[in-house]
């Protein structure tokens, strides 16, 4: 009897570190802030973004301009396309021009853990304590020419160990977790401190490149 409690509080114990570490929490509703850190080669943590770490990203809640899509919703190209749905909880979004076909094809599904798989994308591009900070904004599906593709859209934030803040809207495959299309990049230098800058190290010529 005391082994099975113990295997069943290992278990238990198991899952939980997979939720948190592994998978990191999916019940991050639209909106709401997310810090991403790096915690082993494959692990991804997330944990909602605290009040110190907003204020140090610069990340302003309450009321602000709405952040526009890179597309136009299908819900205001035609009055009643605003209940057309792909799937249930996930909205159209089309370019201007584009009309639904009668049969859909679907290129990928929705993955539980997109967030975790999009964590892993992102951040093995990014220099350690470089802070990556994520909202998601909308559930999609994009017509492409092949069929309907799931996306979220999500907004990114990361602050650099230096102090630089880069900013950016994105698609994020809902499958894989992958960044399929980004938008509304900006970079915004730390106040009282030189911006690096670069000079050749070399010239190439018709021989080839020489350095100096």
């Amino acid at each position: 009897m005391k082994k099975l409690f113990l295997l069943t509080t290992f278990l238990f114990a198991c899952t939980l570190l997979y939720i948190f570490i592994i998978r990191g929490p999916e019940g991050t509703q639209e909106g709401q802030w997310q810090t991403y850190k790096k915690t082993g080669p494959q692990n991804i943590y997330s944990y909602p973004t605290t009040p110190e770490e907003k204020k140090e990203a610069k990340i302003v809640d309450g009321p602000k301009k709405e952040e526009k899509p890179l597309r136009s919703p299908a819900s205001k190209k035609v009055e009643k396309m605003k209940e057309r749905t792909s799937i249930k909880g996930r909205n159209w979004s089309l370019l201007p021009g584009q009309d639904l076909p009668k049969t859909i094809t679907y290129l990928n599904k929705v993955n539980d853990n997109w967030k975790g798989l999009m964590g892993q994308d992102i951040l093995r591009f990014l220099r350690p304590k470089t802070s990556l900070f994520i909202k998601p904004q909308a559930r999609l599906t994009l017509l492409e020419r092949d069929g309907g593709r799931h996306v979220e859209q999500v907004m990114v934030k990361m602050l650099s160990p230096e102090g630089r803040h880069f900013s950016y809207q994105a698609y994020i495959d809902s499958e894989t977790g992958k960044i399929i299309k980004t938008w509304n990049n900006t970079i915004h230098e730390p106040m009282g401190k030189k911006t690096t800058t670069f000079r050749a190290t070399g010239s190439i010529g018709p021989s080839g490149s020489t350095r100096f």
